[in-house]
């Protein structure tokens, strides 16, 4: 997501719990989900602002747990954070106190998991993003993805997945594949093999992001670039591959949204297929914007709530867990779906839809 860039000190949390079916949403003009179907073991999830020190009792796993609580005392088996991209220290260590909060919390039940987005690199490090790629591809960082693998398995976190350079099919993110693809491949690979070299039971992701049903082109231009396989790091390397995908253009073709063309979400799940690995989603939802025309944002979207369910629980498709954006980043724009954390939801229709159909029954 774009601005998480901007925003990586705060971080994210993921809580993963089961999704079980709701009965239809009797209030609902909406495009109706079948009643009759069998509880799925797909694994759900939603990101939280993460662990911080000095933060509000709401962050960290005290907003996991109240997620949890909100969709009817699911377990919650994940959670999703970053390392930081300021500087090395914080790369090796994560966020302050970090680490420590998530052994805690991942102590309490040994199928719990922590999901951490990390960068090729850290801003404080110097050289334009073409050169520090370069660095990167020649093993100049090796000793900052050593220590964070290290501290992974010392602080109980060794089984973690990890995000390497999400969202690299798009021009925002500093380790954008275009920003040098002459060396993007070989520096995700050297991250992945150094990592699992001190930490072998680490999953890593590689995490991009769809078209939305034909409106972006980010993917497919990266695609473009070089072709896919100087753009997928490779299946020795890759142990799940990530969609981030958000209804923004709101989603009117949900044919394209759900076809073969390159980057829809069709094509991943074909693409997934081909390669033998699972498909996940760590980033997905609704998106409103005050700063955008409203024909952009979302707004409260029932039928994108109960099209992605139909397809992420479709098991042909070969989606594993997904992770819920639940934050409102800033005071214009709004993910949020649980109505009683933080500031709220600005989807009540949506928010009550996306209860009954992940949540526990009721």
């Amino acid at each position: 997501m774009r601005v998480l860039i901007g925003l990586a000190c705060l971080g994210v949390v993921v809580a993963l719990v089961r999704v079980f079916n709701g009965g239809p949403d009797a209030g609902s003009d909406e495009r109706p989900v079948a009643s009759e179907r069998p509880s799925s073991e797909l694994v759900l999830g939603v990101h939280k602002f993460g662990a911080c020190i000095d933060c509000s009792e709401e962050l960290g796993p005290n907003g996991v747990d109240a997620y949890a609580r909100w969709l009817g005392g699911n377990r919650v088996l994940y959670a999703e954070d970053n390392v930081g991209d300021t500087y090395w220290e914080y790369f090796e260590q994560g966020w302050p106190d970090s680490f420590r909060q998530w052994q805690e919390w991942k102590a309490k039940n040994a199928e719990r998991r922590v999901v951490l987005g990390v960068p090729l690199y850290v801003d404080a490090e110097p050289g334009t993003d073409y050169e520090r790629i370069a660095a990167c591809a020649r093993g100049a960082y090796d000793v900052h993805y050593v220590a964070l693998g290290t501290n992974l398995v010392a602080a109980g976190l060794g089984d973690s997945i990890l995000r390497i350079a999400w969202e690299a099919h798009g021009t925002w993110a500093p380790w954008s594949y275009r920003n040098n693809i002459d060396d993007w491949r070989a520096c995700w690979r050297r991250v992945a093999t150094t990592l699992t070299g001190v930490a072998p039971d680490l999953r890593m992701n590689w995490n991009v992001g769809d078209d939305n049903g034909g409106n972006r082109s980010d993917m497919i231009d990266s695609i473009n670039e070089r072709g896919f396989d100087n753009f997928y790091p490779g299946d020795d390397v890759v142990d799940e591959i990530g969609i981030d995908s958000y209804n923004i253009p709101k989603i009117v073709d949900y044919d394209a949204h759900f076809g073969d063309h390159v980057g829809s979400l069709g094509w991943f799940a074909r693409t997934a297929r081909e390669h033998g690995k699972p498909l996940t989603f760590p980033e997905w939802g609704l998106w409103d914007s005050t700063t955008l025309d409203t024909v952009d944002g979302s707004r409260d979207d029932v039928v994108y709530i109960e099209r992605m369910f139909e397809w992420m629980n479709d098991p042909a498709n070969g989606v594993t867990w997904v992770a819920y954006f639940d934050v409102n980043v800033d005071a214009s724009t709004a993910h949020q779906l649980q109505p009683n954390w933080a500031d709220g939801t600005v989807f009540p229709r949506s928010s009550e839809r996306f209860r009954q159909l992940f949540g526990a029954p009721r």
